[in-house]
């Protein structure tokens, strides 16, 4: 099973993701929060295809992505763990986008 974030940010961006990977892929597929290098790409990535990736794209869970403190929460599934706030927002270029988990999807 997989969940279902919002990624939200004052500047207007909003977009539903479905993150980690369903009953029938989660061995195959464990999709994450991606921007590419050079920031002009938002997308879910294959995890499980990170060293294949990791030239072009930079995953949410690298902590180049985020702003943590000692009051930081994180969101926590398989693989993937994503901070609640203060993230990179591929729009606006600043710290200030949230992970808000609203479900799970299988």
């Amino acid at each position: 099973m997989g969940l279902i974030i919002n990624a939200k940010c004052g500047c207007g961006f909003n977009e539903k993701l479905y993150v980690g990977g369903g009953m029938a892929t989660y061995r195959v597929k464990d999709m994450m929060p991606a921007i590419t290098i050079d920031e002009r790409e938002f997308s879910l990535q294959n995890y499980y295809n990170f060293e294949d990736l990791k030239k072009t794209f930079r995953f949410y869970n690298n902590p180049r992505m985020f702003h943590a403190n000692e009051n930081s929460y994180f969101i926590k599934y398989g693989q993937i763990t994503l901070s609640v706030n203060r993230n990179y927002c591929p729009k606006c270029h600043q710290y200030c986008m949230d992970f808000i988990k609203i479900g799970n999807w299988d």
